[in-house]
C-alpha cells in the first residue's frame, strides 16, 4: 500500500487493447497504477500472388498510438516499460527521445512514469532523465533474487545524480518474474525482506511482484498453479512490510505472439490459485468451439466463481449456456483479466491470512 494511502495494485500489462479495456471500464476499491509494457509491432506479411502488400503497423506507430490511447482513455498514474523495444540499434534513451517528443506535442493529461532494469541505469541519459522529470519519478525494475552484495544505496545516489530527481522520488518493482515457482515460500519471503529493509526509508514506493511458470503448458489440458507471488505478498504484509503488490495479470513474462492460435486458452483465478485451459481447435472444430470447450471445463470445476461474480463470470456462463460469442483471442485475455482484477481487488480489501511457516 502507499504510504498513507489506499492498497495500491501495480500489474505488469502488454500494451494490447484487452488489459487497456479492463483497467479503463472497472472501478476498483484499490488503486491501481499499472505497469504497461510497450511491444514491438508487427513485421509485414510476405505478399501473396497477386495481392497487394499489406501493410503493418510499425513499432513507432504501435508505441505512439497505444501512449495516445492510454492518455485518453486511462489519464491516470502509469508506468513504461520499453524493454521490449530496446536493442543494439536502438537503446533506452533512443526511444524516450521519440517518447518524449510525441508527448511534447499532445500534452498528455499524465507523462508515463519510466522504469529502468538495475543493469541498464547506466544506460540513462538526457532523454530518460526527462521524462523522469516530467512525470516526478521513475521506477528501478530489479531481478530478484538480488546477490547480498549489491550496494544497492549506492546505485540509488547515482540515478539521482543522473536524473536530477530525489532519491525520495524513486520507485522499486521487485520482480520475481517467474522465479517465484523456484524457491520455498520462507526463501522468497526472506530475500525480499531484507531487500526492503534496506530501501523502504529511501524511495517513494516498493512494488513486489511475480507471476507463474507456465513453461509445460503446452497441448489440450488443464493445469493448476499457485499464486506464490500472492502468497509472498501476504507474507510481506503480515510482517509489517508496507509494500504494494503486482503481478502479471495471470500471464507468463514473455510477449504474446503474433501468430494465429490453434487452442483456445482461458487462465482463471480462485483464491490463490490459477487454472490454466486449453482446448485443440483441430479437435473442436473451430476456434471458437474450443475456447467454449475451455469455458464448459472451468464451469464445470470447482474453481468457478459463480457467473454474478463480475462481468467476465456472466459471460464465461453465457458462452457455456450458448447466449454468447467467445470473440477472439483479444477477448479471451480481457475475459482472464477482468475476472483477475475484480478479485484482486476483492482480496486486497480483506487480505487472507499469509501460508504457515514451511510451506514449499
Amino acid at each position: 500500500m502507499s504510504k498513507g494511502g489506499r492498497v495500491r495494485y501495480s500489474p505488469v500489462l502488454k500494451a494490447k487493447a484487452a488489459e487497456l479495456s479492463v483497467i479503463t471500464t472497472e472501478s476498483l476499491k484499490s488503486s491501481i497504477e499499472p505497469v504497461f509494457e510497450l511491444l514491438p509491432g508487427q513485421a509485414p506479411s510476405p505478399p501473396r500472388p497477386g495481392q497487394p502488400t499489406a501493410i503493418a503497423k510499425s513499432t513507432l506507430t504501435e508505441t505512439r498510438h497505444f501512449l495516445d490511447a492510454i492518455d485518453q482513455l486511462w489519464g491516470g498514474r502509469y508506468y513504461a516499460d520499453v524493454r521490449h523495444l530496446v536493442s543494439s540499434e536502438h537503446g533506452l534513451e533512443a526511444w524516450w527521445a521519440f517518447i518524449n517528443a510525441g508527448f511534447a506535442l499532445s500534452r498528455p493529461v499524465a507523462w508515463p512514469v519510466p522504469v529502468v532494469a538495475l543493469d541498464d541505469v547506466v544506460d540513462i541519459g538526457q532523454a530518460f532523465a526527462l521524462a523522469a522529470t516530467c512525470a516526478d519519478g521513475l521506477a528501478i525494475r530489479i531481478k530478484m533474487p538480488v546477490a547480498p552484495s549489491s550496494n544497492l544505496p549506492d546505485t540509488l545516489m547515482g540515478v539521482s545524480a543522473r536524473t536530477g530527481l530525489a532519491v525520495d522520488r524513486i520507485d522499486l518493482i521487485l520482480d520475481w518474474s517467474n522465479e517465484v515457482e523456484n524457491y520455498p515460500l520462507d526463501l522468497l519471503e526472506h530475500q525480499t525482506a531484507q531487500l526492503i529493509a534496506r530501501l523502504v526509508e529511501k524511495v517513494r514506493r516498493i512494488s513486489v511482484i511475480g507471476t507463474l511458470d507456465d513453461s509445460d503448458v503446452a497441448g489440450a489440458g488443464s493445469w493448476t498453479r499457485d499464486r506464490r507471488e500472492w502468497w509472498t505478498w501476504l507474507r510481506l504484509r503480515d510482517a509489517g512490510w508496507d509494500v504494494d503488490f503486482g503481478d502479471y495479470a495471470l500471464f507468463a513474462p514473455k510477449p504474446p505472439g503474433f501468430g494465429r492460435p490453434t487452442y483456445g486458452h482461458l487462465r482463471y483465478s480462485y483464491g490463490d490459485k490459477v487454472r490454466i485451459d486449453r482446448f485443440d481447435s483441430r479437435s473442436a472444430g473451430s476456434l471458437k468451439a474450443a475456447f467454449t470447450e475451455c469455458c464448459r471445463n472451468l464451469h464445470a470445476s470447482g474453481a468457478f466463481c459463480g457467473g454474478d461474480h463480475c462481468d467476465s463470470d456472466r459471460r464465461i456462463a453465457s458462452i457455456v449456456g450458448g447466449e454468447s460469442s467467445t470473440g477472439g483471442a483479444g477477448q479471451w485475455r480481457e475475459i482472464s483479466f477482468r475476472h483477475h482484477i475484480r478479485l484482486v481487488d476483492d482480496q486486497l480489501s480483506t487480505p487472507q491470512a499469509s501460508p504457515v511457516p514451511g510451506t514449499p
